[in-house]
């Protein structure tokens, strides 16, 4: 009987960022994904953030942010038909058949989000 492997994510779903210009192209903005928390409902909420002023004072979508989850990955094998690349059985790491970056098993991300909303 062989061992069935764990279910594997890539690792931009833990923490991810960019770097987008401005418009006039001026001004550089990171736009990171990552876990932030609500003080006022007293819980923990993946979002896109961004450094742009528009964002800092209204807290909402900014284009800087629509423009950077256009190169977002987050792929998590359970939710993708796309297999798992490169997997390594020894170290137990693969490529994200997505972006090519590291994926590793879902149960060892700390961060892992059950889904994100685009």
């Amino acid at each position: 009987m062989t061992e069935q492997r764990p279910l594997y994510a890539c690792i931009s779903n833990e923490r991810w960022s960019m770097k987008v210009g401005s418009s006039d192209g001026s001004t550089t903005y990171d736009v990171e994904y990552y876990p932030v928390y609500r003080r006022a409902r007293d819980i923990i909420q993946w979002r896109f953030t961004c450094t742009c002023k528009g964002y800092r004072v209204h807290k909402r979508t900014c284009k800087h942010i629509k423009e950077a989850k256009l190169h977002y990955c987050g792929w998590q094998e359970r939710n993708h038909e796309k297999p798992l690349e490169n997997y390594d059985q020894a170290s137990g790491e693969g490529t994200c058949p997505l972006c090519g970056r590291l994926a590793r098993p879902m149960d060892e991300l700390k961060n892992l989000h059950p889904e994100i909303l685009l």
